[in-house]
Order: structure tokens, then C-alpha cells, then sequence
């Protein structure tokens, strides 16, 4: 039940985000397999991304989710009895000890089988779950041979720009009508078109980089497509976002539409927080909302402010990279 209280609480985050228009949020589409990608070859990433582009967005996103370390590489998170597991890479993904779940899902095992086939070194045991089973574990291993060889091997740029073409190829699979993981999959004709016309007008964005900002999201929030990322009946991945967006006049400058995105990305979070609490009253996910309006924010930096700050640059000094692999 929404209790006043609650709309007291939504109404607070919408006056102090600078929110207006809100729209209604629409149910996610039901689960589907997810699809392995097709390799585009050696010629352009998806989205035509040169190798260099991949490459700064790889560093973009090293910076943002591991601290622009090599030892952000390699984290636990422990931070609860339902959060037990590592995270690993540019991209923060999941790997679960075997036997463990979480409501976030799993996605390095499909990750690493992808580095793989582009031509990274993956041993088998990277393959398989997670050789640490407890923070305890992770933390008396961290400087040990096998997690210092992944975290060499995770911050090379050949690995560097192969994890941002997969997470790019994730973003390209949700826009492909004939993909089991299509956003478009389930949505009512005007609901397809309303978010194929917000994604092309942010993917095309320029300056601000429209395409960083969807790869980003993607892999911040996810597609909003699993039933198992929802609460109160509703998600807050990328399709929200797109529907919940208010579409830019006709010539918007690209800083126009990416507010527009980025709005309408903290109304959708704001949303998540006004939910979960309605599924579990003590639920305190507002506590993260500054973090995550903040994450939300770089996505309006200029390219100029990027290179300024030196976010599409390696953050650290990465492996030498003295082998193919």
C-alpha cells in the first residue's frame, strides 16, 4: 500500500532532484535467454566504435567503477548476508562463488567466455565460479599469484578494450529486434517507437558522448527487463529511462538531450527507492541516491571536461603488455 508518507518521501526527492513531467512508469517486458553476439570483426566495435574510442571508454569506465587502480580490479562485496560475492574488471561484473546467487544475477563467466573468443587469455578456472568464497578468503589471497595475475591481466589495454566491447555489444543486443535480450520485446507499438526515438537521439549525442552514456547505464542499472530486478512490481533499467524520457524538441542540441536523459535516469531511480520501500519498509536505499545522482551527472561532462580530467586516459599504470595476449 502507498501510505501519504511514501508520497511525502517521493515528492521531497522530486523537489530537491528538480524534477517535472513525470511520467508513468510501464511494467518490464517478461524475461528472456540471453543471446551470445555475433563477432563484427576487426574493421569497428559495435556502434562502429574504433578501437581507440573503445579503448577510452574502456579507461572512462575503469575510472569510474574501480577507482582507477589496478587494485580496484579485483573487489568483494560483503557489504550484506545477500551481497557475498567478487567484483572484477572495468565494469564491476559479478562473479559468484559456486552455490551462491544474487538478485543482480551473474555475468562474468559470460564476459570472460567472450574476452576469450576476441582473443584475451583466459585461463579455465576464470571460467568456472569464483575460487573465493568469503571476503575473509579474498582479502588473505589478494596479493597472491592467481588474483595479482588477473588484476595484470584485466588492466592491459588488449583486455581494457575488449571488456568495453562487450559491454557495448550488451547495449547493441538490446536495441536488435531479432535478440532474445531486446528492450523492444513485449512493448506496445507506441511504447517501441517512443524508445527507439530517445535511444537514437541519445546514441547519436556527440558531445556530450550520447554512447557512453548507454553503454554505461546499461552496465550501472541494467536493461530493466529481468522480473528478478524489480521491486514493487517495476524495474529501473534503461527501457524505464527511455519511456520515462521526455523527448527534446525537434534540433535539441546534443547537451539538451543528454539532460533529458540523465533526468529522466534520477526520476527512474527515484522511483527504484520509492518502491523498494514500499516492498520492504526498512529498505533505505535513499542513503545511495547522492551516489548515484552524481554517477548520473558525468554523463553531461563535455569531451573537452573528460580529457581535461584525464577520465578517457589508462588511470593507472597499466600491465606492459608484452605478449599477444
Amino acid at each position: 500500500m502507498i501510505t501519504p508518507r511514501l508520497f511525502t518521501l517521493l515528492a521531497l526527492i522530486v523537489s530537491v532532484l528538480g524534477f517535472s513531467n513525470l511520467s508513468a512508469q510501464t511494467t518490464s517486458p517478461a524475461p528472456s535467454d540471453q543471446a551470445t553476439a555475433q563477432d563484427p570483426g576487426n574493421s569497428a566495435g559495435p556502434f562502429n566504435l574504433s578501437k581507440d574510442q573503445l579503448l577510452s571508454l574502456g579507461y572512462r569506465m575503469w575510472n569510474n567503477y574501480a577507482g582507477g587502480t589496478v587494485d580496484g580490479l579485483t573487489k568483494w562485496d560483503g557489504s550484506d548476508d545477500n551481497h557475498q560475492f567478487m567484483y572484477l574488471g572495468i565494469a564491476n561484473n559479478i562473479w559468484l562463488p559456486e552455490g551462491s546467487t544474487s538478485m543482480f544475477g551473474e555475468d562474468w563467466p559470460t564476459v570472460a567466455q567472450r574476452l576469450q573468443e576476441l582473443g584475451c587469455k583466459i585461463k579455465p578456472w576464470m571460467l568456472n565460479g569464483c575460487p573465493w568464497t568469503t571476503q575473509e578468503e579474498f582479502n588473505a589471497d589478494f596479493n597472491g599469484k592467481k588474483m595479482t595475475w588477473l588484476r595484470t591481466h584485466l588492466s592491459k589495454e588488449k583486455f581494457v578494450r575488449a571488456q568495453a566491447f562487450c559491454i557495448a555489444e550488451r547495449l547493441q543486443r538490446t536495441m536488435d529486434p531479432s535478440s532474445p535480450d531486446s528492450l523492444l520485446t513485449g512493448l506496445a507499438a507506441d511504447q517501441s517507437a517512443l524508445v527507439q526515438k530517445n535511444f537514437e537521439l541519445v546514441v547519436n549525442s556527440i558531445d556530450p558522448l550520447g554512447v557512453y552514456a548507454l553503454i554505461d547505464y546499461v552496465n550501472f542499472k541494467g536493461e530493466g527487463r529481468l522480473g528478478a530486478t524489480e521491486f514493487n512490481g517495476q524495474s529501473w533499467g534503461l527501457l524505464q529511462v527511455l519511456l520515462n524520457m521526455q523527448t527534446p524538441a525537434e534540433g535539441a542540441s546534443d547537451a539538451d538531450v543528454m539532460k533529458a536523459f540523465v533526468q529522466s535516469a534520477k526520476f527512474t531511480l527515484c522511483q527504484r527507492v520509492i518502491n523498494h520501500k514500499i516492498q520492504d519498509p526498512t529498505n533505505n536505499d535513499v542513503q545511495y541516491l547522492d551516489m548515484w545522482v552524481a554517477h548520473l551527472n558525468d554523463y553531461l561532462l563535455t569531451n573537452a571536461e573528460v580529457t581535461a580530467r584525464g577520465l578517457d586516459k589508462a588511470p593507472a599504470a597499466p600491465a606492459a603488455d608484452t605478449s599477444s595476449n
